[in-house]
């Protein structure tokens, strides 16, 4: 509420106090107005400094999660070098063990051992005995046989001995050239 000079003369107080009471009045109304402003534009700054501030906290904590996405890869990237280190070390045993390629190939995928393998320093599997113990027992169907077996022919040649004019082809190649040149006269 302001001071008017009609409240001040109405109040009984001559006119001399009146101005003075009315600078003092707007001394003071004037330094409130102005320490206002100072906090408005106080105020105002302290809404950019909000954003600033929001917008900082949105970037940390996109960085977060950026941070653990980079965290995700580098755990699968490990995982999977992991992975591709047992599986080699687990390939190279099943060559030892004459394994075909296939065979191994089926195993790998199929038999669910790359995650029972645990490497040494040297990147070699610990046990392996062990582990190929189970791998015998499981894959026993790729498992190389130990046994050499020979097909017998199922018509045996008529002629054992293979004279060039006894044997089977040489007299099927004279009847060939026969029909082609005729009789060849021996001399």
């Amino acid at each position: 509420m302001s001071l008017t000079r009609k409240q001040l003369g109405e109040m009984g107080i001559d006119s001399d106090n009146i101005e003075t009471i009315i600078k003092a009045h707007i001394e003071v109304t004037d330094a409130l107005k102005k320490e206002r402003d100072n906090y408005k534009a106080e105020a105002e700054k302290l809404a950019d400094v909000q954003k600033k501030l929001d917008e900082t906290e949105k970037k940390v904590t996109e960085n977060e999660d950026f941070k653990k996405k980079f965290e995700e890869l580098e755990s699968k990237i490990s995982a999977k070098e992991t992975a591709e280190k047992k599986s080699g070390a687990f390939r190279k045993l099943l060559k030892e063990r004459k394994y075909s390629d296939k065979g191994a190939d089926k195993i790998i995928e199929c038999g669910g051992y790359i995650d029972k393998i645990e490497l040494d320093e040297n990147n070699c599997i610990k046990n392996p005995d062990k582990l190929m113990i189970e791998v015998d027992s499981d894959w026993d169907v790729f498992k190389p046989s130990e046994t050499i077996t020979y097909a017998t022919p199922s018509t045996p040649p008529k002629n054992t001995v293979t004279t060039e004019k006894n044997s089977e082809v040489a007299q099927y190649a004279k009847s060939y050239y026969n029909r082609l040149y005729g009789e060849k006269k021996e001399s």
